[in-house]
């Protein structure tokens, strides 16, 4: 999908075709194609943007989309990188984990996972390791930890536990 921009007060913001023809109902802004002719649709101040795919982060950082620039006379998107906020972390690392509390209590099933000691011993050596990632991420394995550490037949792909 194609985006835009209109320029407002000197400054680029979002601005989409649907918009431009509520605000100018009678603009002509089509000539001989489907998509709409950037010399027409410039009297308006709208122009196309050029988007760009987000940058690659870290785990503990996100792109966000910037203000878009001018670059060899196209608008062009930009992106700023920043850390997560703690709370933004502890959102991922809680939306990652099932509850398995309630698994582990049926009697069933229970054969699966180790108990409660054997369970901290591994996360204490995973927390100390250095593929131990902020969001709790095993570089290695790639498995969550506060869940792999439950399992009965998981192993640390280092030989640690």
């Amino acid at each position: 999908m194609l985006k835009y921009i209109k320029i407002e007060n000197n400054q680029p913001v979002n601005y989409s075709i649907e918009q431009l023809l509520i605000d100018y109902p009678n603009a002509i802004i089509y000539k001989k194609t489907k998509l709409p002719n950037e010399e027409l649709i410039k009297e308006f101040n709208v122009y196309p943007l050029v988007t760009t795919q987000p940058p690659k982060v870290q785990e503990d950082e996100t792109a966000e989309e910037g203000v878009p620039v001018l670059k060899d006379n196209e608008w062009t998107q930009t992106w700023n990188i920043r850390k997560l906020t703690q709370e933004e972390v502890s959102d991922i690392i809680q939306s990652s984990l099932i509850d398995v509390e309630e698994i582990e209590t049926d009697t069933e099933l229970s054969v699966f996972f180790v108990d409660t000691e054997v369970r901290e011993a591994r996360y204490d050596i995973c927390k100390a390791c250095t593929s131990f990632t902020v969001l709790k991420i095993c570089n290695e394995c790639h498995c969550i930890m506060p869940l792999k550490t439950k399992l009965r037949d998981a192993v640390c792909p280092l030989g640690k536990w």
